[in-house]
């Protein structure tokens, strides 16, 4: 599990062998090798990463869809948005409150599923709505599909 761990977070940083290493495994394996593995993939240019999030966003479990969205969004900002906002009105309302967090991160604030989670009944729903709206107004906009969103530099 370590040697696994370690691969995959070397994998997302870019490391060549790393991204080889899971390339290996995720032809023994497929879409079980888990949504980091696959994320690093898909970052990698592999087209098996991105396929292999495609299926795990239309799996059984909310909580794996909503990651594998989450994790979609890193991607491309458009290409989770819909799994992240079926999961916000259909989700349990432990799910909900993680998905307005990929929902701020995904930049779907402004939607109408996102915003009338201020006025609800659940007070730890509306606090995570005020954070992924100021997550949203302080991250940079994605100008490319292929653009993370990173975290904006820290003050000099």
């Amino acid at each position: 599990r370590v040697k696994y761990a370690r691969t995959v977070s070397l994998a997302l940083h870019g490391d060549t062998a790393s991204v080889q290493s899971l390339g290996a495994l995720f032809a023994a394996q497929g879409a079980d090798l888990g949504i980091p593995a696959a994320l690093a993939l898909a970052r990698s240019g592999d087209a098996r990463g991105s396929a292999a999030l495609d299926v795990q966003m239309r799996g059984p479990v909310d909580l794996q869809r909503l990651y594998a969205a989450d994790a979609a969004t890193k991607l491309n900002p458009t290409a989770g948005q819909s799994t992240i906002l079926q999961t916000l009105q259909t989700g349990s309302p432990a799910i909900r409150v993680l998905a307005i967090g990929a929902a701020g991160r995904a930049h779907l604030v402004t939607h109408e599923a996102v915003y009338t989670r201020l006025v609800g009944s659940e007070p730890e729903l509306r606090a995570q709505t005020v954070a992924a709206i100021a997550e949203t107004l302080l991250a940079p906009r994605p100008t490319t599909p292929a653009q993370t969103i990173a975290p904006p530099p820290l003050p000099q």
